[in-house]
């Protein structure tokens, strides 16, 4: 014999080093995609949160003075360390892009959500002149939020809580929110 075929044996051999190899190159893809879905997961925490921080930053930039007569009272609720905070109040409220704006009351917190998770909402009463309040629908800004805490500046100390009502209705001069 010329020795130009294969022995069986020489089969089986180059048909196992073929199976090493391919299993070597899938566990390195598989590592690959878990790294990958490990920092995907890891970037989407800090940039939902700044989304959501942006969310309640943005309409507070428009906050209406808290007198008038579409504007309402800026209070912002503390939790006292065991509840979250709320917030509310009065805004002026692009209209789509269109220029034109509409007054609107805000509110901010964070609700329990079914599955026992906190969520960062968003409540937003439009018709204010309605004869009837009627109750908002609920807006999930963010999930997996333990907690909303917010300080106020008066101009001299940093506060836990805000009432206009209570400060000549003045706004804030500052705020600070931390998710």
């Amino acid at each position: 014999m010329t020795g130009k075929a294969f022995t069986l044996l020489e089969l089986l051999l180059a048909m196992a080093l073929a199976a090493l190899v391919a299993a070597a190159t899938l566990a390195m893809m598989r590592s690959g995609f878990l790294a990958r879905q490990v920092v995907t997961d890891a970037a989407r925490g800090p940039w939902t949160l700044s989304l959501a921080a942006e969310s309640i930053a943005g309409p507070l930039r428009s906050a209406l003075e808290p007198r008038g007569v579409l504007a309402g009272p800026f209070i912002g609720t503390d939790g006292g360390g065991t509840e979250s905070d709320t917030l509310r109040f009065h805004a002026v409220q692009d209209n789509a892009g269109s220029g034109w704006g509409d007054v609107v009351a805000l509110e901010f917190a964070v609700e329990t959500a079914a599955d026992g998770s906190g969520r960062l909402v968003r409540r937003c009463w439009r018709n204010l002149l309605a004869s009837r309040a009627e109750e908002p629908p609920t807006e999930v800004l963010c999930r997996d939020v333990r907690s909303l805490e917010l300080r106020y500046f008066d101009g001299e100390q940093w506060l836990d809580g805000w009432d206009s009502t209570l400060q000549d209705n003045q706004r804030p001069q500052a705020g600070e929110v931390v998710l």
